[in-house]
């Protein structure tokens, strides 16, 4: 028994995010030209970027309703790279699910 509680300790301590790691879920919206109402944005590349190194954690498309989908992913500050153009600072916190707010991309 002491085994087992010694290694969960040790795993908790060598792999921290398989622990403490959330699902996000966000959408991107765009501007339509002619009636001026925002839309969803479908097939919108949507990547998850270490701010610090600049390397992608996760990358996804929107679907036919803008929303994307990231999942196990780490409590920590990133950026919210759509279309390889448009950088967003987003904060995951480490809680069970998190919404991103809606991103506007003109």
């Amino acid at each position: 028994m002491k085994f087992f509680i010694r290694l969960n300790i040790i795993l908790l301590i060598l792999f921290p995010s398989l622990v403490f790691a959330t699902d996000v879920r966000g959408r991107i919206d765009s501007k339509n030209p002619s009636s001026g109402y925002y839309r969803p944005l479908s097939r919108a590349e949507v990547a998850l970027v270490n701010p610090k190194d600049n390397k992608s954690i996760d990358v996804t498309d929107t679907g036919r309703d803008g929303f994307y989908y990231f999942y196990n992913v780490s409590p920590g500050s990133y950026l919210l790279v759509v279309n390889k153009t448009l950088k967003v600072p987003v904060t995951i916190p480490d809680k069970p699910g998190f919404d991103i707010n809606p991103v506007l991309f003109k």
